[in-house]
């Protein structure tokens, strides 16, 4: 942990927020028996580092560091699981008229829940499985615009201005890999799954 980045944490934590909190009401107590503030903030200043000081000799201080960033990963990893149960509850709501399609989706959606599943309550989120929904998210977009421009050209008898070659085949192979990597994601969080349940994705990452 590098130093600036204890400092941080350090204050956010309730010891540094305490020993702030202490030197600034000694300031203000020494300002108000009458003693210059230069000097009563010199006072507020020095009780602030004489807390810093014995908290890195007691071992304190860096304990409170550790806690604090523990807290922000916790924090940061919640975010990430709320954000891939959005993406994830969005895909399951989309309904696509192509029965290939909505079986790539559906899986995705089903892995997606495995690994939200086995990351809950560990304070840990998988970066990889996260980039794999929001991919996911927009290769259906991606669909559906293409097929809505492809169904006004066909309606009109307009020519593609845009042509995406073989796009289906491309999407359905970008959707597969996204289940796959959400699959890899469940296995890297080290929860316990039914042997059954590991076999298949193993087998499947092959």
């Amino acid at each position: 942990m590098r130093f600036k980045e204890y400092m941080a944490l350090l204050y956010s934590s309730p010891l540094g927020l305490g020993s702030l909190g202490a030197g600034l009401a000694l300031s203000l107590g020494l300002g108000l028996g009458g003693v210059p503030p230069l000097l009563g903030g010199a006072g507020g200043l020095g009780l602030v580092a004489l807390v810093f000081v014995g908290s890195l000799v007691t071992g304190l201080g860096p304990r409170q560091a550790r806690k604090a960033k523990e807290a922000l990963l916790a924090r940061e990893a919640a975010a990430k699981l709320h954000a891939a149960s959005a993406a994830r509850d969005k895909l399951a709501r989309i309904r696509l008229p192509d029965p290939e399609m909505e079986k790539a989706v559906s899986l995705v959606v089903l892995r997606a829940g495995e690994y939200i599943t086995a990351y809950s309550g560990t304070g840990l989120w998988d970066p990889e499985s996260g980039a794999a929904l929001e991919e996911a998210l927009e290769l259906v977009d991606i669909y559906c615009t293409e097929a809505d421009q492809a169904s006004v050209e066909r309606r009109f008898s307009l020519p593609d201005k845009d042509p995406f070659p073989e796009a289906k085949a491309r999407i359905l192979a970008g959707l597969e890999s996204a289940a796959l990597a959400l699959g890899e994601g469940v296995l890297r969080s080290g929860r316990e799954l039914p042997a059954a349940r590991r076999m298949e994705i193993r087998e499947e990452l092959k």
